[in-house]
């Protein structure tokens, strides 16, 4: 029933949907919650120049946007002039495309990444994402079949061919994107971050290395209601590993600084002590409330 009401909210114009998810997500923005709070210490912690409320509730607004705006994302990837792609940009994926390679897309949360992967499949790649499971798996199957609705294939981590199926496609020269911005219960190594240390994925470089794939960095910006900048640069894959990660997280952090409002501040990012050790919520509170009053 739900996947129906979903479906028949897509024929909604796209800017109702925005407006009325940007107004949900300022309206859940109010309500009290553990999240708000690790969000709202983390911004005070890395960017204390940035007002606080103000950002956060952008946050929630965007969210909220994301969400309606994916359940049809054509009115955005039909029209070229809603997404603006720089001419680098665009120069590269044309020579990406023209070499038939496998690539490695680092993303992050930042604005409607979603936008950003049907966007490449409209540009011609074939693209896939690494995803965990959500907790509640009707809602995991409403968003597989949303993203398979604009050609997008879901990887889940969990699953037992997870390995396998990364393998197949950079063997099939296809575009695997990473959402490498969270502190998440797999491979990593610890890389500056917004002038921190933060725990970073890493094991998807090595892979894709190893099929001689390019990497890039690939970021996608809100400059309106539904109009969207898109940056795409490559890495050097010659690097170390540990030296792509800097350069995305590098990367990344001028894009959180120059939209905090559009990045998932939600997230407890720099919660680990080292690639095998992170505090727990109530320590990691703790020091970021620590933090907070050492600033003052």
């Amino acid at each position: 029933m739900l996947s129906k009401i979903i479906k028949l909210f897509g024929f909604v114009p796209l800017n109702i949907r925005s407006q009325i998810g940007s107004w949900l997500g300022s309206l859940i923005y109010l309500l009290p919650g553990k999240d708000k709070k690790f969000a709202a210490l983390q911004l005070k912690v890395i960017m204390p120049e940035v007002e606080t409320g103000k950002c956060l509730q952008g946050v929630y607004a965007g969210l909220g946007q994301n969400l309606f705006e994916v359940i049809n994302l054509k009115p955005l990837t039909d029209k070229p002039h809603k997404i603006r792609l720089d001419a680098n940009s665009s120069q590269l994926l044309s020579s990406l495309k023209a070499e038939g390679v496998p690539i490695l897309a680092l993303t992050a949360h930042l604005s409607n990444w979603d936008l950003l992967g049907a966007f490449l499949v409209k540009e011609g790649f074939k693209v896939s994402t690494i995803g965990r499971e959500a907790r509640n798996r009707h809602l995991q199957k409403i968003l597989s079949s949303l993203r398979e609705g604009y050609g997008i294939k879901t990887i889940w981590r969990s699953d037992s061919s997870t390995a396998k199926a990364i393998i197949n496609e950079f063997k099939n020269c296809n575009m695997i994107g990473a959402l490498i911005d969270q502190d998440t219960y797999v491979q990593s190594v610890m890389i500056d971050f917004m002038g921190r240390p933060a725990r970073t994925p890493c094991s998807l470089v090595s892979i894709a290395k190893k099929f001689n794939a390019r990497v890039v960095t690939a970021f996608i910006t809100r400059r309106g209601l539904g109009a969207y900048d898109i940056e795409i640069k490559q890495i050097d894959s010659g690097l170390a590993d540990k030296e792509i990660l800097k350069e995305y997280n590098d990367r990344l952090s001028e894009k959180v600084r120059a939209f905090p409002a559009q990045w998932v501040w939600i997230h407890k990012r720099w919660r680990s002590i080292s690639k095998d050790e992170r505090m727990s919520s109530k320590d990691y509170m703790a020091y970021l409330q620590n933090e907070v009053a050492a600033k003052k």
